[in-house]
């Protein structure tokens, strides 16, 4: 059949009629038919636009001998993107939302991709009923879910609590990424030891956590030798990188 020439209007249109539902964001295929995308996340996935800056930082400072650790894995993204550099043996990742975590492991799938991935929400101890479960608030806007009722939420759901501190000793991780919808200031601030942890990388909801926690939880990281990497931080994503120690010098 031959090919016609069709106006950019026309092309627009026949966008929007016939979405693809599936995508190549930075060499990570993406389906994008999953029932939890929101019409927002689903434009910014077809603009290139979803996760960019934080697929920047992962570019520039996660090397091949790391090992990641995801929280709020979403679509399986930025567990993807590290992998390609690690290893699928030297990533996991924490999702709670079992609409997002069935896209992800979809999305693993996808990219022939065995990625270990654990239900549950990172939490602290607090939190946690007798059961070891914490409610957890699935939303209407894909990436907004959280531990807390937010404009859009669901009724509660229990879902395990996974200890944010023992994941990174358990997988003696060296770079970590934090999504947590809000929640990201409670569990980085009960974290006592970061062991190998040598970047965290943050999306800060501000207007979630609000202004007070922001800041105990950048005293906190400061206090453990982690700085803030303002070259590579951008809006809400936020690079810390850690200083080396007295024991590091030598």
């Amino acid at each position: 059949m031959p090919t016609v020439p069709i106006g950019s209007r026309l092309v627009s249109l026949w966008r929007r009629a016939v979405p693809s539902r599936r995508i190549v964001l930075h060499g990570v295929r993406l389906a994008t038919a999953a029932r939890a995308l929101d019409a927002e996340t689903r434009r910014r996935l077809r603009r290139g636009e979803y996760q960019r800056d934080k697929l920047r930082q992962l570019a520039s400072k996660v090397e091949p001998n790391d090992s990641f650790v995801d929280v709020g894995a979403g679509l399986g993204l930025t567990a993807l993107f590290a992998a390609s550099i690690v290893g699928d043996e030297n990533v996991v990742a924490v999702e709670a939302d079992p609409q997002a975590a069935a896209a992800a492991r979809a999305n693993f799938a996808l990219n022939d991709r065995s990625i270990r991935l654990l239900d549950g929400a990172a939490a602290n101890a607090e939190a946690a009923a007798a059961d070891g479960s914490v409610a957890f608030y699935p939303n209407a806007s894909f990436g907004a879910s959280a531990c807390f009722p937010r404009a859009g939420s669901g009724s509660p759901l229990r879902v395990p609590r996974v200890d944010l501190a023992s994941l990174l000793a358990e997988r003696e991780a060296t770079v970590a990424n934090v999504d947590a919808a809000g929640c990201e200031c409670d569990i980085v601030t009960a974290i006592a030891d970061f062991g190998a942890l040598r970047v965290l990388m943050l999306t800060i909801h501000e207007p979630a956590s609000g202004y007070e926690r922001c800041v105990a939880l950048v005293r906190h990281l400061f206090e453990n030798r982690f700085a803030l990497d303002f070259a590579h931080s951008s809006g809400p994503d936020a690079v810390f990188v850690r200083l080396p120690g007295p024991a590091d010098r030598g």
